[in-house]
């Protein structure tokens, strides 16, 4: 599903709801959304997540205005650290 500029229909909003429902049990770990809910000792297996999958999750249900990217943000994440994460990197001083 995607949504020119971030403005979700209501009815794509719900889509959107009933599409992570199924899903939020599994993926939603202690801290944060986990990439896979397989425990085989893999990198990004549980209980592992990846950082760019945390803010891209977290964006996306905000745009949706679904409480689960607050949640997982302000919860479950140092918030702070994502979005230092996502701002450019700044030129050296001198």
């Amino acid at each position: 599903m995607i949504v020119s500029g971030g403005n979700p229909s209501p009815a794509q909003r719900q889509a959107a709801l009933e599409a992570a429902r199924p899903h939020q049990l599994r993926l939603l770990g202690p801290n944060g959304l986990l990439t896979t809910p397989q425990h085989t000792g893999q990198q990004w297996d549980a209980p592992n997540g990846w950082a760019p999958l945390q803010w891209l999750a977290i964006e996306g249900f905000r745009r949706y205005d679904l409480p689960l990217g607050e949640e997982i943000g302000t919860e479950r994440l140092h918030i702070r650290a994502i979005e230092l994460a996502a701002e450019p990197l700044q030129p050296a001083r001198m």
